[in-house]
């Protein structure tokens, strides 16, 4: 039923083809000037400016390197770089990786258009929002081939990494192509992590997602779509989807330490906070703070000294809930042969809610798009910790496999469900059969939140022929929960174990047809 996933081919590859005339480019903020011939550590380049200009005419073979330990002003325009080929972005030196700002004003950092062969690692990205409504780290537009991605940081974004090829077609001139993104760092992204797909072949590897889609219901760590053939593996996730109710901001003074005014706040000092929408004193925009509480209508942002900011005009604050409230990895449209495997995905007893659900694909665009499917789907070795409602979740599926999960769930916000097929029958599309669970671990600590009564293990309304085998189910707080329910089509269960109930007794309920 498993199809071995095509090797992604690596951009590095590219260096094969790579010129005789490549060059190798050195920037320094601290020691550089954009009239030196950048050829030489002795000689480098300064600005962001200069890099971008660098970058737009690289061909293959050639290399940028930034000095590590060095922090850049803010770029003053976006960058688009051209075809290449085969073209490195590193660093050199020794120290912290290099560290490079986004523009005021400028929505997108880095941006490739129908461009190829580029290798990215070993520096740090943070975007400045300022008046631009959606700030992107990285845009992978159409056409955009063999990008390589390792080891960086993403700081503050509304995005981290789109990915933005042909929807409908896996053979299309407008695909984007072999995407790898591994070893990196993704804190406090406002809307998603990584978003996209429109292609073949992609690697999300060994990356940590923190405080993702903080800024509202429906955003995630990670939203893919149209995917054929794909890698999400050994990522860790941590606190996603948190941000509380937004309270209109009156002023914020520049001064040593900021001090905010929004009337009857209602928070304690100690809580973190985000900015947003201060488009004005956008120094401040789309980031997280500790605060100490002045008096009912004001309170300080600690360690921040906003002398030099913009003056302030409109903006928002928003308690970070701890409440996850939306899916952190979610998938629409097709997926083929995708393979989610050893990911970690924590959030702290007690605090989701439950439209908090961990990993699930479902059809989630309207009729005009066609119909949307899952077919070839390994889910295996994954980690879920204290999640509000479903866990796995599925739509519109076939030929899919949960291997060797481990589900923990210590929550009394949410009832529990943890695999869970909500393919609505009236959809277009394929409905769900040929599903395998097997040797997953199931525990319930604490299911007493709201709708305790459509708790379950596994819940299959809308699937033919699901095969449950070796499965152990444990809820330890509730009794009369059904281990495992199916409405359609055909259940078979082997060798499953299902204890219920402070008596951990054998459950009645271990099938439910």
């Amino acid at each position: 039923m498993r199809k071995l996933l095509a090797p992604v081919l690596m951009a590095s590859t590219m260096l094969s083809s790579a010129n005789s005339s490549a060059e190798t480019y050195y920037f320094s903020f601290s020691e550089g000037n954009d009239s030196n011939d950048g050829l030489s550590e002795a000689s480098p380049f300064k600005t962001s400016g200069k890099l971008f200009d660098i970058m737009n005419d690289m061909t293959a073979g050639d290399i940028a390197l930034l000095k590590r330990g060095d922090v850049w002003e803010p770029s003053t325009r976006e960058n688009i770089s051209g075809p290449c080929g085969g073209c490195t972005l590193d660093a050199y030196g020794t120290g912290d990786d290099p560290h490079l700002y986004s523009g005021e004003n400028h929505g997108v950092f880095m941006y490739l258009d129908n461009s190829d062969g580029w290798t990215l690692k070993n520096f740090e990205i943070t975007c400045y929002r300022g008046s631009a409504e959606y700030t992107w780290a990285m845009f992978f537009y159409l056409g955009t081939e063999d990008v390589y991605v390792d080891n960086v940081t993403y700081n503050n974004c509304t995005h981290g990494v789109h990915i933005a090829g042909e929807k409908f077609d896996f053979d299309d001139a407008n695909n984007v192509d072999r995407i790898t993104i591994k070893n990196s760092t993704f804190n406090y992204i406002s809307i998603v992590g990584i978003l996209g797909g429109g292609g073949n072949d992609y690697t999300i590897h060994n990356n940590v997602f923190n405080y993702n889609g903080w800024n509202g219901y429906s955003y995630h760590a990670i939203y893919w779509y149209y995917w054929n053939r794909g890698r999400i593996t050994d990522n860790k996730f941590y606190h996603s989807n948190n941000g509380g109710e937004a309270k209109a901001i009156t002023s914020i003074s520049k001064a040593s330490t900021a001090v905010v005014t929004v009337p009857s706040h209602g928070y304690t000092t100690g809580d973190y906070v985000y900015i947003e929408s201060s488009r004005d004193m956008w120094e401040l925009n789309d980031r997280r703070y500790q605060i100490t509480v002045l008096d009912a209508n004001t309170f300080e942002l600690d360690g921040v000294n906003s002398t030099s900011f913009n003056t302030f005009v409109t903006g928002n604050a928003k308690k970070d809930s701890g409440a996850c409230n939306s899916s952190i990895i979610v998938g629409h449209g097709i997926g083929r042969e995708i393979y989610f495997g050893n990911n970690h995905i924590y959030e702290e007893p007690d605090k989701a809610v439950v439209a908090c659900w961990g990993l699930a694909w479902d059809a989630g665009y309207p009729p005009s798009y066609g119909e949307e499917e899952f077919t070839d789907m390994t889910v295996e070795n994954n980690r879920l910790y204290n999640l509000g409602n479903v866990y796995f979740g599925m739509t519109n599926s076939q030929s899919i496999e949960y291997n060797f999960n481990t589900l923990y769930h210590d929550n009394s916000n949410s009832h529990f469900q943890g695999f869970h097929d909500h393919t609505n029958p009236a959809d277009a599309g394929l409905i769900s059969n040929d599903v395998l669970l097997q040797y997953n671990n199931i525990t319930v600590v604490d299911d007493s939140g709201a709708a305790i009564a459509t708790s379950a293990g596994m819940e299959f309304p809308n699937t033919n022929d699901v095969v449950a085998k070796g499965n152990h189910t444990l809820f330890g707080d509730s009794s009369g929960i059904a281990c495992t329910v199916s409405k359609a089509g055909e259940l078979t269960q082997i060798n499953n174990i299902c204890l219920e109930g402070s008596s951990l007794t054998p459950s009645t309920l271990n099938t439910v047809e």
